[in-house]
């Protein structure tokens, strides 16, 4: 299971995702914005090893969701939930209680998620349709004349390489080396014998 979980990471368009669904969260619901919810989103989709579909069923979920309440945390929150989304999408048993065996370690995390799902599992219906609509709205191209309080980074290094000069190796600021001139050795030894030569 660990050499599993080192090799499933976020992909760089499942972050686009969960960075889109905290902003959107934290916009439709401001005192969230107390609340790391990014780092929150991105440590329960590593742990439950979330792929892209999942992650757009769990971001529909999410939306209908209270986040905050006095029973629950946050965090809590949305260990709970990706699980949940998690152990319903798939059928490998197995993996399910791998996860539940590993989340066992938190103090009371077993009997809190139980409490939890028995009081909100009744509001997980994901449709077609809704699903693809969730996907259109996370996916989408960054405008940034629309999410100006959003870094989309690969349009900041798209923009970084559209302004930088081309690389080339024949620039005039390119260091230049030259290969250093080896000079014959001098024979010390056949020069004299050729010298005693001489003499004779």
């Amino acid at each position: 299971m660990k050499r599993v979980y080192e090799d499933e990471r976020v992909t760089q368009q499942s972050h686009l995702y969960l960075r889109r669904m905290a902003h959107e969260t934290t916009q439709r619901m401001p005192a969230l914005a107390l609340y790391p919810l990014l780092q929150f989103l991105v440590n329960a989709s590593k742990i439950m090893m979330l792929n892209e579909y999942e992650i757009i069923t769990w971001a529909l979920w999410l939306d209908d969701i209270p986040l905050i309440d006095d029973e629950f945390t946050v965090e809590e929150k949305t260990l709970f939930s990706a699980l949940y989304v998690k152990a319903t999408l798939n059928s490998n048993k197995k993996l399910t209680e791998v996860l539940q065996e590993f989340l066992s370690h938190i103090d009371n995390f077993i009997e809190k998620f139980n409490v939890w799902v028995n009081k909100n599992s009744g509001s997980f219906h994901p449709m077609p349709v809704a699903m693809n609509r969730k996907y259109i709205e996370l996916s989408r191209p960054h405008n940034p004349k629309i999410e100006q309080d959003f870094v989309e980074y690969n349009h900041v290094v798209d923009e970084i390489l559209e302004v930088a000069p081309p690389y080339t190796n024949e620039s005039k600021h390119a260091l230049r080396y030259s290969a250093p001139q080896i000079k014959p050795e001098v024979k010390l030894k056949e020069s004299s014998d050729a010298a005693m030569n001489n003499d004779w």
